[in-house]
């Protein structure tokens, strides 16, 4: 009976995958996405996995674009290596979650069926593409095993969360992995699919490429909160952690959400919320690790200072603060991008507080401070802490992040407009 059943997922799992991979069966197939603009990392990407031996990860949020990219270099693939030579899979999928020892299975099954050969043992380069792979107990394992025993196949995987390679998977495929962490969309792509489109309008729903093609703000909203924040809670979380109490991880997480640019004081928190601590620390670092939020330590005072103890918490996307009612200001929106763009570039992004004066963030290495404004004038008392800190500290480069459209009557602080601060940091 049960190797009956196992036939019949066996039937259904190659219908599945011949149905997924058209390229075995057209020749001339090219997947739609080949047409979508590429994203920044995609050169990146590309070099990875045609010039590398490596497992290439690609991380993220859900539908930030990974498997766009993924099936990009399926297309580009096809012009020159064999339909045949390209495997795709996607483990979020029903009929997958059924089959037993899955990719052994698959891969097996790809190998007799299509290529006529026993995988791992092919006789020329052959791609084997697994999205949401996370989803799949010990896959790192697996892969090893088949990373060392060829080096004519190349593993490309994705998975919805940076925990989907921690921490067993760090250590087994250990000097065999490149990671490429693919962001929201920023500023400049943003403007290349949408070039209408206003700055404000990119904070509040522009950093995702589906919500583009939405027509209302409700719809939006429906999709940042159904297909993306609770996929990673509800689905993706629960997969790789065990969570004993997901009321508890859900509260927390939207308890940070409101309280953007806000120093937070965990010990209060941890009372309120009714947790403890080793609990709170535990789901505290599940989300960020989840990419939903990132972190920002305090600056100011020794190592072992309580001083830095002090954080702040900011969502992953400015997108998400839209969630909320009513709507923050854009100046919360604005500081979230600022956030986001710093934690993406530069290692060691600090806040700076110290006896009640503070600073937005606090590039130690760069010797960089920076205040967010987002107003139409700006006055001595906004630069007054970056002032004090720049006579606690000497030669420290002053950044002042503003609107656009805005009025100054300071001196001694650099003033970059927001919608330039992408380009800006570049130079940095």
């Amino acid at each position: 009976m049960k190797c009956y059943i196992t036939s019949i997922i066996m039937i259904e799992m190659s219908e599945f995958l011949t149905l997924h991979n058209p390229w075995w069966r057209q020749n001339t197939y090219i997947p739609s996405e080949s047409a979508l603009p590429r994203r920044q990392d995609y050169s990146r990407l590309w070099d990875l996995t045609v010039q590398t031996k490596q497992v290439v990860s690609i991380t993220g949020l859900r539908r930030i674009g990974k498997t766009t990219m993924m099936r990009q270099m399926i297309a580009d693939l096809l012009k020159t290596v064999h339909p045949k030579r390209i495997l795709f899979v996607s483990f979020d999928q029903p009929i997958i979650e059924t089959l037993p020892e899955t990719i052994t299975s698959i891969l097996k099954w790809y190998g007799s069926e299509i290529l006529a050969e026993k995988f791992p043992y092919v006789s020329d380069q052959t791609y084997i593409f697994f999205d949401e792979i996370q989803q799949i107990p010990q896959w790192q394992d697996m892969l090893k095993r088949y990373y060392d025993l060829t080096d004519k196949v190349k593993f490309v995987v994705s998975g919805s969360s940076s925990a989907f390679l921690r921490p067993a998977g760090r250590e087994s495929l250990a000097g065999r992995v490149f990671d490429v962490t693919v962001h929201p969309l920023s500023y400049t792509e943003f403007l290349r699919l949408s070039p209408s489109k206003t700055f404000d309008d990119y904070l509040r729903f522009g950093q995702f490429p589906e919500l583009l093609n939405f027509p209302s703000n409700e719809t939006k909203v429906q999709y940042l909160r159904d297909s993306i924040i609770a996929k990673v809670l509800d689905i993706d979380i629960p997969t790789i952690v065990r969570i004993r109490n997901k009321q508890q991880l859900d509260r927390l997480f939207w308890t940070f959400m409101p309280n953007v640019g806000q120093i937070v004081n965990f010990p209060k928190l941890i009372r309120e919320l009714g947790m403890s601590s080793s609990t709170f620390y535990k789901y505290l670092h599940v989300l960020s690790d989840s990419l939903l939020v990132h972190q920002v330590v305090n600056g100011s005072g020794s190592f072992r200072s309580e001083k830095r103890l002090l954080r702040k918490i900011y969502p992953s996307s400015s997108n998400f603060l839209s969630l909320y009612s009513p709507v923050p200001s854009m100046g919360f929106f604005a500081e979230t991008y600022v956030a986001e763009m710093l934690l993406q570039t530069f290692h060691g992004v600090q806040l700076w507080y110290d006896r009640g004066k503070e600073v937005d963030f606090y590039l130690p290495d760069k010797h960089i401070a920076i205040e967010i404004k987002y107003q139409d004038t700006i006055h001595a008392d906004d630069v007054a802490n970056l002032n004090y800190l720049g006579k606690k500290r000497k030669n420290i480069r002053k950044i002042l992040i503003v609107k656009k459209d805005f009025t100054s009557i300071v001196k001694d602080v650099e003033m970059v407009p927001i919608d330039e601060f992408e380009e800006t940091i570049k130079k940095w």
